[in-house]
């Protein structure tokens, strides 16, 4: 997987940021490893519990929008 993001902020944020996706990505990667549908779906999704926030966050906005997470 890819991350591709833009901070822009008076001063540098670059550590910060970076083990903020380090993080995330993590959470993600454990997640999807366990539920690989997650990642492919073009549809909302059903969480499987347990899912970390974010998780929980992207299937929330996919359905809200429907598409997928």
């Amino acid at each position: 997987m890819e991350t591709d993001l833009w901070v822009h902020a008076p001063a540098s944020l670059k550590e910060v940021t970076r083990e903020l996706i380090l993080q995330y990505r993590g959470y993600l990667d454990a997640y999807i490893n366990e539920h690989p549908e997650f990642v492919r779906a073009l549809h909302p999704v059903r969480i499987k519990p347990p899912a970390p926030a974010i998780v929980r966050e992207m299937a929330s906005a996919a359905e809200a929008a429907g598409v997928g997470p």
